[in-house]
């Protein structure tokens, strides 16, 4: 949930980055024109002072973008393996069924001496 609400903030940051960027484009009403300084000074001063700091804890936060990344990819892998193990438990009761299937031989495994093999192989 943090990592969720990390990025939601670095969205509206970026979101308020170009709102002022944008409002910097538009030529201030004739009314502020009235108050000394204001439409030729102050408004763009703050308008520019709002887009740097946007911008600077923009690229401050963006370092934890690969973070959460990288957490995601762990939580995916974490749920994987666990469901890996599940599947494997399901399937060892199932090995007993494929057993009655395909019996083995019971000749399979037992142990001969070699000088029977050797003489068998010579006749």
């Amino acid at each position: 949930m943090a990592a969720t609400d990390a990025l939601l903030q670095l969205l509206g940051i970026v979101g308020v980055v170009f709102a002022a960027v944008f409002t910097l484009s538009i030529a201030p009403p004739n009314l502020a024109f009235r108050v000394p300084f204001l439409a030729t000074e102050i408004l763009p001063r703050f308008g520019q002072a709002v887009v740097l700091a946007g911008a600077a804890v923009i690229v401050l936060r963006a370092s934890l973008v690969p973070a959460i990344l990288r957490r995601c990819l762990h939580i995916r892998h974490e749920i994987a393996a666990d469901e890996a193990k599940k599947k494997t438990v399901e399937n060892i009761a199932k090995v007993g069924e494929a057993q009655q299937f395909f019996p083995r031989n019971p000749d399979f495994g037992r142990i001969v001496p070699l000088a029977d093999v050797q003489d068998r192989d010579r006749h």
